[in-house]
Formats: structure tokens, C-alpha cells, sequence
């Protein structure tokens, strides 16, 4: 009897330690639409907004009006920053760099509540894989609401949660309370796209100062007034507005 005891210690321990791994796994990076209103896109659980790669994929991306494939966006992104002692801090998704990842009690809640269409996820900056001794210690607890109904279908809303916890920071010596807190968003945006499979190369804006070709260098940079901007379209009447500026 003794020695069964002694083989099946090990044996429990190895279960133990498989399914703790198991428990303790993050969710995987991945998107979820919004499609329920005027404006179609994908939300992350890792701080990204719209899909960078919407172009070859066919997910939305600020696609408004919803299932046109006019895309507005190429990537948004979360960047949230801290002033530690005379230090400043930032835990950022960038494209390529991400350094939020799924949070490992941030399992997808997806369906009617606040809103006709709400995604809450959560996710934080400590994910040793992919921001490895440069965490500040920071928890994003987020939900995105949609709706259907006139006046508020045109656009999605947010709600954030922003926790800090101390014993999941990477800095030397972690302060008690952050201060000097700042969130911002940075979007790449597009007005729609020429090429279908390239958007954010080639869009309908043509005054941002290379038209890849497509008017002469001459037009770039100069003004001129022939259309009248509306909300969702124009009209071939001077407005007495530079086009340039709207």
C-alpha cells in the first residue's frame, strides 16, 4: 500500500498543476461585431477598435452606413498613461504591438442589456508573453452598446472600468494610487476606400497630401469651394466653406 501511496502523489500533483494552468489560461485576441444598427464594426478584448485587416477579411470596420463596406476606420487603439515619480508610462495597443491582452476572467458577455447589442470583455497590461517587465499594473474592464433605434443608431458607445492593481506591476517600486492618469484613444480613420482590399491606402480623401498618383502634384494643398457638406452627403453648390476644411 505504501508504495501506490507514493506513485499516486506525483500523479495528483501533475493533475493539479494541469488543470490550475487550465483555469488560469487568458482568453484568446479575438474580435466581435457590432451589426445590429446604421454602423457596423469590430470590438477586441485587447484594446483595439475596428479591424486593421478588414480590407481582406470582410469583417466591418466603422462601417457606416452598416453592410455598404464603407470603411471609416483602419484601427483605433486604447493608450492609457501614468506619471510615476518623474517617470511617465504608457500601456498602449499599437498596430503590431499590442500590449493589452485578455484578461483571465475575461470570458466574452455578449447580448441584450444596457443597450440592444452590448460586448463586455475585460483585459490588462501584465500578460508576460507579449509585455514582458513593462507592466503598470492596469485592468480594463470594458463594455460596448449599440442600438437599433433612430437617433442612436448611428453610432457605439463605450463604458470603461480602469483598475489598478499593485501586485501585478512590473515597476520597481509600485505606488499605493496612480496618479496623473491619462486615457486616450488614437484612430487611424478613412473615408471609405477606392480599393476594396486597401482601404486605408487608397480612400476618398484626396487632401491629405498624397493622392497616390491619382491628381497632380500641383491640386495638392490648394483651395477651393465647389460642393455644400451635408451630414451623410453633398451637393455641387459652393457653400461659401473651403472643401478642404469640412
Amino acid at each position: 500500500m505504501s508504495s501506490v501511496k507514493k506513485k499516486a502523489v506525483p500523479c495528483f500533483l501533475i493533475l493539479f498543476f494541469f488543470f490550475s494552468n487550465i483555469l488560469l489560461a487568458r482568453p484568446p485576441m479575438e474580435y466581435k461585431p457590432h451589426t445590429n444598427a446604421e454602423l457596423w464594426s469590430m470590438v477586441s478584448n485587447f484594446g483595439n477598435y475596428g479591424d486593421p485587416d478588414a480590407g481582406s477579411n470582410g469583417n466591418p470596420s466603422y462601417d457606416w452606413p452598416g453592410n455598404t463596406q464603407n470603411y471609416y476606420l483602419w484601427e483605433g487603439r486604447l493608450w492609457l498613461g501614468v506619471a510615476v515619480g518623474a517617470d511617465t508610462l504608457v500601456s498602449h495597443a499599437e498596430y503590431g504591438n499590442y500590449e493589452w491582452s485578455p484578461s483571465e476572467d475575461g470570458d466574452w458577455i455578449i447580448g441584450p442589456g444596457t443597450s440592444e447589442w452590448d460586448i463586455f470583455c475585460k483585459y490588462d497590461d501584465w500578460d508576460p508573453s507579449i509585455n514582458l517587465g513593462r507592466a503598470i499594473g492596469i485592468k480594463v474592464l470594458q463594455k460596448a452598446f449599440s442600438w437599433s433605434t433612430n437617433k442612436y443608431n448611428h453610432y457605439i458607445a463605450y463604458e470603461y472600468k480602469v483598475v489598478y492593481l499593485k501586485d501585478s506591476s512590473s515597476l520597481p517600486s509600485p505606488p499605493d494610487i496612480l496618479e496623473g492618469v491619462y486615457v486616450s484613444w488614437v484612430f487611424d480613420c478613412d473615408i471609405s476606400g477606392e480599393d476594396p482590399t486597401d482601404c486605408h491606402i487608397d480612400d476618398l480623401i484626396c487632401y491629405d497630401g498624397w493622392t497616390n498618383g491619382e491628381l497632380p502634384d500641383s491640386f495638392i494643398g490648394g483651395l477651393s469651394d465647389t460642393l455644400t457638406i451635408l451630414p451623410d452627403t453633398f451637393i455641387n453648390i459652393p457653400d461659401g466653406v473651403f472643401d478642404q476644411y469640412t
